[in-house]
Parts: structure tokens; sequence; C-alpha cells
């Protein structure tokens, strides 16, 4: 097994670069709260922002790797709605983000919205930069 280390690198990168549309709309739900709802939270807004690029990465890594004998035209949007159930799971059930930093009357529903928006982040997004970011493997 062949293992390209600046081909990893580079979608670490571009995985990571995912993570800065929830690090906005976190940011801006996380603002609006009080100090009290704050301090509720079972993370913080300064981890996460720490947290999420790192994971985002790696999870692409890994997701690319799995599914990198699907046909290109669908891979991107496969890697998106898995990436996307996973962190919706991750966020909901480990760290509460839809009930204390979105205020989400149905939480669950974050399962079904967060695959099909990363399924179309990762399927237009991040199909672009890796075809002009070259992982040639």
């Amino acid at each position: 097994m062949n293992i390209n280390i600046s081909s990893l690198i580079r979608r670490f990168v571009i995985g990571s670069t995912v993570s800065i549309a929830p690090l906005i709309y976190l940011g801006i739900a996380y603002n609006k709260l009080t100090c009290e709802e704050q301090s509720g939270m079972k993370i913080k807004y300064a981890n996460m922002a720490m947290a999420l690029p790192v994971f985002y990465g790696i999870t692409y890594v890994i997701l690319h790797k799995l599914f990198e004998n699907v046909d290109s035209r669908y891979r991107y949007f496969l890697i998106g709605a898995v990436a996307g159930l996973l962190y919706s799971l991750i966020g909901h059930f480990v760290f509460r983000v839809p009930e204390t930093l979105l205020k989400s009357k149905y939480p669950n529903s974050v399962h079904i919205t967060a695959p099909i928006i990363y399924s179309l982040i990762y399927g237009i997004l991040v199909s672009q930069l890796e075809k002009h970011i070259s992982c040639k493997e």
C-alpha cells in the first residue's frame, strides 16, 4: 500500500475548509446566547473553533479513502451525505448542539437536513477544490 503524504495533507486542508460554514452560523448563534445559556453548553464555541477544522479534515481524508472506487460524479455527494450524517449525530447526541446552541424545537431534523446540505457542499464546492488542487495519487 502506497501512501502519498502530500495528497493526504491536501485532502485534509480541503476537508478543513468545509468547517468554515458551520463555524460562521454556530458563532452567530453562540453570540445570541445569554451568559447563562453559554455556560450550560457541553462544548464552548472556542473549543469548537479549534476542533471542527481538524475533525472535518480527518473525516474527509477517511471518507475519501473509503469511497475512492465510487464514480467521481457521485463520490463527493456520497461523502458529503455520510459526513453530514456523522456531524449531525455527534453534534446532536454528544454535544447537544441543536438544543443548546441552535435552540431547535425539532433537534432530530438535523439528521435529515445535514446530509442534504453537506452532500451539496461536498458535491459542488469540494469536488471543484479537488479538480483545481491536484490530489493525484
